[in-house]
């Protein structure tokens, strides 16, 4: 099972463009001992269900090759330089929308983020 995680990691991360799933060092990943044939004692009520989308939109976003998802974003470093900008007045161009629902962006949100006041993702 293990080597078809790592297979199918490989493979998602050559589709994405995304680099390869790496871990440093044994305690980055969480290993189980469990015995597989005995294993249905440790999750009894687990249920795993296969779905088209997390989120779900009507199937708008399940439509996107995957070859297209990273096209038009901005590197981890990239958003930072962008929010630094933005809340320094730097004449950024940038327009920056928490779409996390209300409660949400009342808990924590970035800094200089608009709130769309949104109910639902949908």
């Amino acid at each position: 099972a293990i080597q078809l995680f790592w297979e199918a990691s490989e493979s998602f991360a050559q589709l994405a463009q995304v680099p390869i799933l790496v871990f440093d060092s044994r305690e980055d990943f969480k290993w189980s001992d469990a015995n597989v044939e005995n294993a249905s004692y440790i999750f009894p009520d687990l249920y795993v269900k296969v779905v088209k989308e997390i989120i779900g939109t009507g199937g708008v976003l399940a439509t996107i090759p995957l070859s297209e998802v990273n096209k038009g974003y901005l590197t981890p470093e990239e958003f930072h330089q962008e929010v630094f900008l933005l809340n320094n007045k730097n004449s950024s161009d940038t327009i920056l929308i928490d779409c996390r629902n209300h409660n949400e962006y009342q808990i924590g949100n970035f800094d200089g983020a608009l709130d769309p006041n949104t109910k639902t993702f949908a």
